[in-house]
């Protein structure tokens, strides 16, 4: 009687699974869970997922109350000013923390995103002033597409 019951309720969740769209990365950024667009992130706190988008701009966090700086790779549109503050704080963009990865990247890393989508995954949360940030520590996070 048991197994009558468990094959009818495997087979529902595993449907289930399928159109909630939770099978997987989708190949684009080493596997994370869902694969999300830098405005839906904020959704996804504290979740692995892998999102992608256009780099808006990457530079050093000079306004960051550290040192050294972090470098800083925002997903998303431009800010009206179209720096680093403007964009940073623009609603639906998501900040990649990538310090831990700077010596991996050839050359000048502002030169190196500019115009390009990237995919990166990793745990979405919110940062202390209240941005959608990610932090990387592995260049398997990363595709460039």
């Amino acid at each position: 009687m048991k197994k009558i019951l468990l094959v009818p309720l495997a087979v529902m969740i595993i449907a289930a699974l399928i159109f909630a769209g939770c099978g997987g990365g989708g190949g684009n950024g080493g596997g994370g869970g869902a694969t999300l667009t830098p405005d839906q992130a904020a959704d996804h706190l504290g979740e692995e997922v892998t999102v992608c988008g256009p780099v808006a701009i990457s530079a050093y966090d000079k306004m960051a109350p550290i040192d050294p700086k972090p470098y800083i790779v925002i997903l998303g549109k431009l800010g009206g000013a179209e720096d680093f503050g403007s964009t940073n704080f623009m609603p639906g963009n998501m900040g990649i923390r990538c310090d831990a990865i700077l010596d991996q990247i050839p050359g000048d890393p502002a030169e190196y995103f500019k115009g390009k989508e990237i995919c990166v995954t990793g745990t979405p949360n919110e940062t202390p002033v209240g941005t959608i940030g990610m932090e990387v520590t592995d260049m398997s996070q990363w595709t460039i597409k």
